[in-house]
């Protein structure tokens, strides 16, 4: 998995522009004018040896196509700079041999305006520290504190303690497309209103532009978006988002991005130790957006109520959020209040059927989230679809219910397929379902002559504790269906005592091993299962184990892989396995002809 270093330091494409720049440069030739703090507007005339001595003044002096060099230094700016051509801006060492010296070339706005103002589709700024922006003090409705900007590009800048009042403190993309950040540091800059909304901290991004190679740390929004707030058809590629926080306790969603429109893109990137006084501590879909994340780490961010890590909260059908190949963990929630510490999907208050869109999260680890009352690892709430395949949920802890999962009333058409399910726990002594927990009554139905809300397919549930029952899992036979799965080896610390799940629950499983299941007519197994190595965490099949070549053939299992990538039917057999890992044979397979 490529994704950024966990710093404020960032590296990705800079050798790649700085070349782009200095080739640019030899060709236009003449069309190069120059600014230097030792210059002179008056008597300069922009090249290298009489400089201007104003950044303004250049960019209007410079021709269409043309560069501007502005040599190392600090330059006081009172009004805006506007590049309303295809001009560039970069900044020029000539110490250094004329490569750019974004640390020491500093345009700071004196709390007085936006330094920058980017209108033209050609127009790149690159190679500057941009720090002591005022949006509010520009008539851009407050927004964007150290660059505005409606097209063109932003490369390789430092964009620094700067303020706006109600969108991008640091950079605020508006009414354009296609407009680009790139390798840039964007930090420590923040929103001021405390009446009205305030979106992206760090950046806000309206629809069709793009974040790459970046880093957005320690940006602060009272309400969405501490880091990053993207609008639809936006791209964040290979981009750490740190440390940002929302504030307001009633309103705060995304404390590292907030995702408002549809086909956002977030991929290869870290999100990592964000928080939010309300909900998605790491990343907020609202409820008509849509995201596609893969690819990427979330890590160790904060809500005090739902999705530590990521609250996917839907409102349309058409509105589907695929999470793929991520890891998700140590994220934390609220231990009075919170919902889904790792993943969150809807919305514990008001009327939950309003969600109908659809989530999928697959291949990622969930492992070490914790805090919470509600569904340690995943939490959904939706009377949408969600499906959790080829996951790993593991070592997740709760208070309450679902130390692993939980899926709370209201919900529909959920699927568990090809998951390990383990050592997760929930702490309280009244807690229930260590791995999987199923919570009050459902109403809608899967389509087909044998609805269901619930299908639990091929997975393995072991090792998950909890203070009271259902140490592996509880259902609601008349709603659930449980089929070729492992549930073994769980604990329960009351006197009630159903360590891996309800005896009276039989009728919801299907060819499933567990010491507690009698109803073999369906199937199943009433044996220990028998893992390869359970003490040390490897819950994969002993070659003995009864669940080997004992589960049925599903749909889906046709050129499917299990967790360890094996064909999911064995190829001798005809027959899956039963749990999450298919069974292979030690030894070599010879072809005779």
């Amino acid at each position: 998995m490529k994704t950024r270093q966990q710093s404020c330091g960032i590296s990705g494409r800079r050798a790649a522009w700085a070349a782009l720049w200095l080739a640019g440069a030899a060709v236009i030739g003449a069309q190069t004018v120059y600014v230097a703090a030792t210059g002179n507007d008056t008597e300069g005339d922009g090249k290298a040896g009489k400089p201007y001595l104003t950044i303004s003044n250049d960019v209007y002096q410079a021709p269409v196509d043309g560069t501007v060099m502005v040599a190392t230094g600090t330059y006081d700016v009172t009004t805006r700079i506007l590049l309303d051509k295809a001009v560039r801006l970069r900044s020029w060492n000539e110490a250094a041999g004329g490569g750019e010296d974004r640390e020491n070339t500093i345009i700071d706005g004196k709390e007085t305006c936006s330094p920058l103002y980017i209108t033209h589709s050609n127009a790149i700024v690159s190679g500057f520290t941009i720090t002591g922006g005022n949006g509010v003090r520009e008539d851009q409705n407050g927004h964007g504190g150290g660059v505005y900007m409606t097209r063109g590009a932003v490369s390789n800048c430092v964009v620094t303690k700067n303020y706006g009042d109600r969108r991008g403190g640091g950079v605020a993309v508006e009414y354009g497309a296609n407009a680009l950040i790139v390798d840039c540091i964007i930090s420590n800059n923040w929103l001021t209103n405390t009446i009205l909304d305030t979106y992206g901290g760090g950046i806000f991004l309206r629809a069709g532009n793009k974040v790459l190679d970046s880093t957005v740390c320690s940006n602060a929004a009272l309400e969405d978006g501490g880091g990053i707030y993207a609008e639809a058809n936006t791209i964040i590629s290979n981009c750490l988002i740190a440390n940002n926080a929302v504030t307001k306790a009633s309103y705060a969603d995304g404390g590292g991005v907030f995702v408002s429109g549809t086909n956002a893109l977030l991929t290869g990137c870290v999100i990592s130790n964000n928080t939010s006084a309300l909900r998605g501590g790491g990343i907020y879909v609202y409820s008509a957006g849509s995201l596609i994340l893969r690819d990427s780490i979330v890590t160790h961010n904060y809500a005090l109520s739902t999705g530590g890590g990521l609250n996917v909260m839907r409102s349309l059908p058409e509105c589907s959020t695929l999470v793929s190949n991520c890891v998700f963990s140590h994220n934390t929630g609220s231990a009075d209040s919170g919902y889904g510490a790792g993943i969150a999907d809807g919305y514990p208050f008001g009327t939950p059927n309003t969600s109908s869109g659809m989530l999928t999260v697959v291949d990622c680890r969930i492992f070490g989230n914790h805090g919470g009352r509600y569904g340690g690892g995943v939490w959904i709430w939706t009377h949408g679809t969600a499906i959790v395949s080829n996951c790993e949920i593991v070592s997740n802890e709760v208070s309450m219910y679902g130390g692993g999962m939980l899926v709370a009333t209201g919900s529909a058409c959920v699927v568990a397929q090809n998951c390990l399910v383990a050592s997760n726990r929930s702490t309280i002594s009244y807690a229930m379902g260590g791995g999987i927990y199923l919570f009050g009554d459902i109403t809608c139905r899967w389509s087909g002559p044998n609805p269901l809300d619930l299908r639990v397919e091929s997975c393995t549930i072991a090792d998950n504790q909890t203070q009271r029952d259902y140490g592996g899992l509880n259902v609601m036979p008349e709603h659930t269906e449980i089929l070729n799965c492992v549930i073994a080896s769980n604990r329960c610390g009351a006197t009630w005592n159903y360590p891996d799940l309800n005896p009276a629950d039989q009728d919801a499983f299907y060819y499933s091993c567990s010491p507690e299941l009698t109803n073999t007519e369906q199937g199943n197994i009433a044996n220990t299962p028998v893992f390869a190595g359970y003490s040390a965490g490897n819950y994969r099949l002993a070659g003995q184990s009864p669940g080997v070549n004992a589960g049925t053939n599903l749909a889906w299992m046709v050129g499917a892989r299990d967790l360890d990538g094996h064909a999911r039917i064995d190829r001798f057999s005809g027959r899956a396995d039963m749990g999450c890992y298919e069974y292979l044979p030690q030894g070599a397979l010879f072809n005779f002809r």
